[in-house]
């Protein structure tokens, strides 16, 4: 099979491997039928995430069919569609049993620990933990972003404590954040504030139903801050990395707010704290619950939620490595990519 490779700094490859099959009781291998690209594989393929194994097959956002059964999966069949999230889990460690399989001591994310899904074929572990079925009325191309770019944003908005009425501020309007976007509705605000850069995104964002705010035109922080007669946003959520991004956070929100980081970052931040303690500011941070995927699928199944517009790129897993090019240099019409098998 076909498959995709970071072998060295700044570069992808594709090259023939085997096919993977069953290692353990608990296995699965998929056919995978669509796997998205996501801005943590550039992260690895830029070694801003340390000690990475050229060998291993990037990505981690997938949907497909199951092949080949462990022996002691029960309730998964050959032939099952199924999605899963970007990490997998135990479900038996002292973490799983915490309730944040996300933390899991044996855990680990694939296209980084463990093969990923930037290939004809996909072996999944712990799979009956970690794998949701899909019905067939729910396209490859909404089943795709369940596991990460939606589940990650619904994590952003649950831990940033949205209650009905709140003005919630989302910094950067990337997948994760456009499904912070999405989220966000999902508890009852009174207005979801967007800031990027880019006027493709916000557009995108404004789609959603939130208000949205070009950083390169406006002071996002003064804004946020007018709108709220002076007090700042109730809840506040970073999906950039970007350490300015994480300061106007913390300066756009009120005293007594959440500000809910789940950007990913490359380098340690400065975070004053001998201001925000003084305000009752609660920062979360950490990487998001996994538990989400079958509530999501039922609110895409059921038309409450559409993520169609999310995807602007289709490939063939065979142009991969012109799909991660476009998906790297083309910000202003490129959000998401997705490659087909």
């Amino acid at each position: 099979m076909i498959a995709l490779f970071t072998p060295e700094k700044g570069t992808v490859a594709l090259r023939q491997v085997p096919e993977p099959r069953v290692v353990n009781p608990t296995d699965v291998v998929i056919k995978v039928t669509t796997s998205a690209i996501c801005g943590s594989d550039l992260h690895i393929k830029e070694r801003v995430i340390p000690r990475v194994d050229p060998s291993v097959i990037l990505g981690h956002e997938y949907v497909g069919r199951i092949v080949e059964v462990g022996e002691a999966i029960r309730d998964l069949r050959v032939g099952d569609r199924v999605i899963g999230g970007p990490a997998f889990w135990c479900g038996r460690c002292f973490y799983c049993r915490k309730g944040a399989p996300q933390y899991c001591l044996k855990g680990g994310v694939y296209g980084y620990s463990l093969n990923g899904s930037h290939a004809e074929f996909m072996r999944l572990v712990y799979a009956e933990n970690c794998l949701v079925k899909v019905p067939e009325d729910v396209p490859d191309e909404e089943a795709v972003l369940i596991g990460d770019v939606l589940q990650t944003g619904f994590h952003g908005a649950k831990q940033a404590e949205i209650t009905p009425g709140d003005v919630v501020a989302v910094f950067g309007c990337g997948p994760i954040g456009i499904g912070a976007v999405i989220s966000c509705f999902l508890f009852g605000p009174k207005e979801v504030i967007a800031v990027d850069v880019v006027p493709f995104r916000l557009r995108l964002a404004e789609e959603f139903g939130a208000l949205a705010l070009d950083a390169n035109k406006h002071d996002p922080v003064q804004i946020i801050r007018e709108r709220t007669k002076g007090m700042g946003a109730d809840a506040v959520i970073e999906a950039t990395g970007s350490p300015s991004a994480f300061q106007n956070a913390l300066r756009s929100v009120r005293r007594g707010g959440v500000v809910s980081v789940v950007g990913v970052f490359g380098k340690p931040v400065e975070f004053p704290i001998d201001k925000y303690s003084q305000y009752g500011v609660t920062v979360k941070m950490g990487l998001g619950y996994l538990g989400w995927m079958g509530n999501l699928l039922g609110l895409v199944e059921s038309r409450r939620i559409s993520l169609s517009k999310i995807i602007t790129h289709t490939f063939p897993l065979d142009k991969a490595i012109e799909a991660y090019r476009v998906f790297e240099t083309e910000r202003d019409s490129c959000l998401k990519v997705v490659l087909k098998n």
